[in-house]
């Protein structure tokens, strides 16, 4: 399966706001599978974006986002920025490496938040 970067801002927009510190819910998202969903619900476990607990016959289970995941979903909240950074990237976005995405994310940000303030 590839890796779907608007899944993966669904997902922690999603999140964000049915966040609870100490329930685990289930996610799911409207035109997308089961499977899809866990599966980037398990690599955004893996860079430590989300805590997550996985079980074997039922959909994954989420808790909330970590300060890593907050910072990530900051930087691409926005539509506007998220739309900029899509344009800048074009389709290399599917294949980068998350690091890469979330870099050049925050750089967009800053840029984008320098020039509301006037500062550029």
């Amino acid at each position: 399966m590839k890796r779907d970067m608007d899944l993966i801002r669904n997902i922690l927009l999603e999140i964000e706001e049915k966040e609870s510190a100490t329930s685990w819910v289930t996610l799911s998202l409207e035109g997308f599978s089961e499977e899809q969903v866990n599966y980037h619900l398990n690599l955004l476990d893996q860079v430590g974006f989300l805590e997550v607990k996985k079980l074997i016959q039922a959909p994954y289970l989420v808790r909330n986002l970590t300060m890593r995941g907050h910072d990530f979903l900051g930087s691409i909240r926005n539509d506007e920025l998220y739309a900029n950074l899509k344009s800048r990237l074009g389709e290399t976005i599917k294949s980068l490496p998350l690091s890469v995405v979330s870099s050049v994310a925050i750089e967009v940000a800053k840029e984008w938040t320098l020039k509301k303030l006037g500062f550029k």
